[in-house]
């Protein structure tokens, strides 16, 4: 089986131990929740026989450059290309990680357009995306990467789920979301300038037009990610 893992992105970061008395510092304790990735690497380093894995990450922790850049009147262009290397930076980082856990891992970042050709010819199980500015976001390239391969799965981590709040009067359990209803949501907060709804229209549109079977996932329910058909804490996408 071929799946698509987009990683998780807001919610990933967290407040650690204290690492210093001086209170100004105290900035320092709030990192990137290494464990939730530790914990998946190992699981997907069990599964090298059995599957192929393509991962995308997520933007974690990218606000604080983008913001950085904004307020100093970078160029939406330029704004792409800042977001893009953050990401590939953490790609950079899970793949050198992966092999530390045993997964059998292709060692160079592939372009969409590459993994199909180089997932056939390499005996590897996990494969990284190398991020492109054509992507609006990392839920599109993850879709595109879904598409290229035609992967037989597509699950994409997002916190709280399967509680959804954005929109929703109080937080609302959904376990199967019609995707022209979600679409239909996007569209409407892309139009308010808002942010994107839980994903954003391109990578619906993508996952609705090449028919890929995909899952919304919480990151503490990673250990679903193999048996997600019978997981009552994950949301499908209805096609």
């Amino acid at each position: 089986m071929t799946i698509v893992i987009k990683l998780p992105g807001a919610g990933m970061i967290k407040k650690g131990p204290a690492t210093s008395s001086i209170e100004w510092l105290g900035y320092r304790d709030y990192r990137i929740d290494a464990g939730f990735y530790r914990d998946l690497l190992t699981l997907i380093s069990s599964r090298n026989d059995t599957h192929k894995l393509v991962i995308v990450s997520g933007g974690v922790g990218s606000h604080l450059q983008l913001n950085l850049a904004k307020e100093l009147g970078a160029s939406s262009d330029d704004l792409k290309i800042i977001g893009t290397d953050h990401v590939r930076t953490l790609q950079r980082i899970f793949l050198s990680c992966c092999e530390k856990y045993d997964a059998v891992v292709h060692d160079t970042l592939l372009p969409v357009h590459e993994l199909k050709t180089v997932m056939a010819a390499s005996d590897a199980s996990v494969f990284f995306v190398d991020p492109d500015t054509r992507f609006a976001s990392t839920d599109s390239l993850a879709a595109a990467a879904a598409q290229a391969i035609s992967a037989d799965r597509l699950i994409v981590f997002k916190a709280k789920v399967p509680l959804f709040s954005a929109g929703f009067d109080a937080p609302t359990r959904i376990e199967k979301w019609p995707i022209d209803n979600l679409i239909e949501r996007a569209e409407s907060f892309e139009a308010l300038n808002s942010g994107h709804y839980i994903m954003d229209r391109a990578s619906l549109e993508i996952i609705r037009d090449a028919g890929i079977s995909s899952y919304l996932l919480a990151p503490e329910n990673y250990s679903a990610l193999f048996d997600i058909e019978q997981c009552d804490q994950a949301t499908e996408i209805v096609l």
